[in-house]
């Protein structure tokens, strides 16, 4: 018989202060079977299937079955939600004290929502892990930011205070959408202001070359940068340093 004073949510009130654990009608989950989890990638290279590596850890060997839930959503840089890509379901056993577990999900599944907003975007997922026979759970979200294809840009080593300098540039486009919006744009120390040029549109699979031409106007070793923009793809850019003299 329990001889303390106070009403029963009182007494468990005090065995919670004094770290004791009240009686429940569930067991208690055994320690050892504490689960913790981490995803090993931070970045999806664009065109290709989003694939995440996690990375699940106990304080036992024993053999246990895993139920994994991901949610991923397409979002801009800034943490605006904009549109959920779907949710991936796996059941796995894992038998050491750690294990990995590959999760993947198509690139349609974000290829064709690329243009939803004149901003970057990345993919956020949130993902859930319960031990079926414990219930223990655990649960972590994770970042991934694009990786976007690279373009060749060629650019001269010197160049001449007041004298035209041209750089040329190709860029194909990779991917199964048309890219819009297409601009080439160049900033450097050596030039007055950011020059721009405006290219429309590049089918799928189709090429873009063309010649940006623009007038330093300081002498020094200048670190000139060239980037390619459209509202799907976002700034793939190169730099060379250029001695202006």
């Amino acid at each position: 018989m329990d001889t303390r004073k106070g009403s029963p949510e009182e007494r468990k009130a005090m065995d919670r202060a004094s770290g004791k654990r009240p009686d429940e009608n569930k067991p208690t989950l055994p320690h050892n079977s504490f689960l913790q989890i981490h995803v090993r990638q931070n970045s999806v290279e664009l065109g290709y299937p989003i694939t995440l590596t996690l990375v699940l850890k106990r304080k036992t060997h024993t053999p246990q079955n895993v139920s994994i839930s991901c949610s991923l959503d397409l979002q801009t840089y800034t943490g605006n939600k904009k549109t959920n890509l779907g949710v991936i379901q796996k059941s796995v056993q894992i038998q050491g004290q750690e294990s990995e577990v590959a999760l993947s999900m198509d690139a349609n599944s974000y290829i064709y929502k690329l243009g939803m907003v004149d901003d970057e975007v990345v993919i956020k997922g949130f993902i859930i892990a319960e031990i079926t026979e414990t219930g223990d759970k655990a649960a972590t979200d994770t970042t991934l930011c694009f990786l976007y294809p690279a373009f060749s840009v060629e650019m001269p080593s010197t160049g001449k205070i007041n004298m035209p300098l041209s750089f040329n540039c190709s860029f194909k486009n990779t991917l199964p959408i048309p890219l819009t919006n297409i601009r080439f744009s160049v900033e450097s120390l050596a030039l007055s202001k950011m020059q721009s040029w405006k290219q429309g549109t590049l089918s799928p699979g189709m090429s873009l070359n063309f010649q940006m031409k623009f007038t330093p106007v300081r002498t020094g070793a200048k670190k000139f940068i060239v980037k390619f923009t459209s509202r799907e793809v976002k700034e793939v850019d190169a730099e060379k340093i250029i001695l202006i003299t």
